[in-house]
């Protein structure tokens, strides 16, 4: 999965993901934020009772579709430095070996 958006606009979506995802669920998936990459760029989360779906505007480089800790997506997101980012642009690309 490769996208580019801006820092601002991924975090927000981030952020009203969270909300929803559990923090102490016994179905660990719950506690997830679910990256969706296909024509664009999404972030869902749901705890079963309620769900949200945020799209993101940026552009698509690969497609792919990854779960991540809500928690650990937010402080990374939270905490990467604005040097960090080109010209407030966030890179993101992510590999997985099966």
């Amino acid at each position: 999965m490769k996208i580019s958006t801006t820092k601002e606009k991924l975090l927000n979506a981030v952020v009203l993901a969270e909300r929803i995802a559990g923090k102490k669920e016994s179905l660990q998936i719950l506690s997830c934020i679910l990256l969706d990459v296909g024509k664009d760029i999404s972030v869902r989360a749901t705890n079963l009772e309620a769900g949200i779906h945020v799209h993101v505007g940026g552009d698509v480089g690969e497609r792919g579709i990854v779960a991540v800790p809500a928690n650990v997506l937010s402080q990374t997101l939270h905490y990467l430095p604005k040097l960090q980012a080109f010209w407030g642009w966030l890179f993101l690309q992510l590999w997985a070996s099966y």
